[in-house]
């Protein structure tokens, strides 16, 4: 059930244009930030990797590779019809 359900999502996404789709991404990011997966583990790592950064910048951290990982994640569903001229749309 839960493929078919993702399988539709990827199908809808597919179809919305790219910049709608990042925000949507972006968005999806931000609300699992908020409901907290795995939040504690990135906040912990980013503490780690960057000892001397206050709190509020840790959070301001994490959320923002929440929302990154979100709008790679619904760029993604782009890759299997990119074409070369598509990609390089993307890169340049």
């Amino acid at each position: 059930m839960q493929y078919f359900i993702v399988l539709i999502l990827i199908s809808i996404l597919r179809i919305v244009p790219r910049r709608i789709r990042g925000w949507i991404g972006a968005s999806l990011g931000q609300a699992v930030y908020l409901i907290g997966i795995r939040r504690s583990v990135v906040c912990e790592n980013l503490r780690a990797a960057f000892p001397g950064i206050p709190e509020a910048g840790v959070r301001k951290t994490a959320a923002g590779v929440y929302r990154h990982f979100g709008t790679l994640a619904t760029s993604l569903v782009e890759l299997p019809r990119l074409d070369e001229s598509a990609l390089n749309s993307w890169i340049f």
